[in-house]
């Protein structure tokens, strides 16, 4: 069986870059692209609801062009093509692995847990959860995954809404600790962010939010937008916090 590091290292040209926070064409919140403001619309209302200290606590490990091999695999992992899960485990191993120390300071110290955004779709309990078994490939994850929150059925999001109401309190509390909410693409945002807001009503310290990749795309931002241009830099470098 492949380690850890070899499986990253056979997909690495999978990923893209995330340019860093302090470009002009990249939002604020999300570290998506942006023209002439300082975030993008759907963060401007998302965020505009969400509680002040989780602007500036989202970072995507990777950017992600739609259509594109890699936004294929995030989309099709958990609908019959599981042997694409290694990639994204891999990849959200090594990220955290190699930013431990500028994520340590995001949040005011070490992350404490390591929670998957819940899974909306009726019937996936937390261990059956896709993205959760996904993300156990890799050992290590496996043992520090928690079941934080639970989605209520019959509860939905909009795609630019802010509902942490939409989440109960999960088994493991989180009073008092650093978490670190892992999803798997972000596209608006708004479960995302609900949710983190979920875990700083449950009592967390400091939360924040690493989505594997933020979602671009081709048909909106044309090739010549310089966040476009700049996913293109490579190799890609997992060691690159772009906060």
């Amino acid at each position: 069986m492949p380690s850890v590091q070899e499986v990253f290292a056979a997909n690495r040209g999978l990923y893209s870059p995330v340019p860093p926070a302090d470009e002009e064409y990249v939002c604020k919140l999300c570290l998506g692209p942006v023209s002439g403001f300082p975030q993008c619309y759907a963060c401007y209302v998302v965020f505009g609801w969400a509680p002040p200290e989780l602007q500036e606590r989202v970072v995507p490990m990777t950017s992600v062009l739609s259509p594109s091999p890699w936004y294929t695999w995030l989309l099709t992992y958990k609908q019959g093509h599981p042997e694409y899960g290694g990639a994204l485990a891999a990849l959200a191993y090594t990220y955290l692995d190699k930013n431990a120390g500028p994520l340590a300071e995001l949040l005011g110290g070490p992350p404490s847990i390591l929670s998957p955004v819940p899974s909306k779709k009726p019937g996936f309990t937390f261990p059956h959860q896709p993205f959760r078994q996904t993300l156990a490939l890799v050992p290590p994850l496996a043992k520090q995954l928690r079941h934080t929150l639970t989605h209520i059925a019959g509860q939905s999001i909009g795609r630019r809404e802010y509902n942490p109401a939409a989440f109960a309190p999960g088994p493991v509390s989180v009073e008092g600790e650093r978490v670190v909410l892992l999803d798997d693409t972000w596209v608006t945002g708004a479960t995302a962010v609900s949710a983190a807001g979920a875990l700083l009503r449950d009592g967390a310290t400091s939360v924040a939010i690493l989505p594997l990749a933020r979602m671009v795309d081709s048909e909106f931002w044309p090739k010549d937008h310089p966040y476009r241009q700049a996913m293109n830099v490579g190799p890609y470098d997992p060691a690159a916090w772009p906060r």
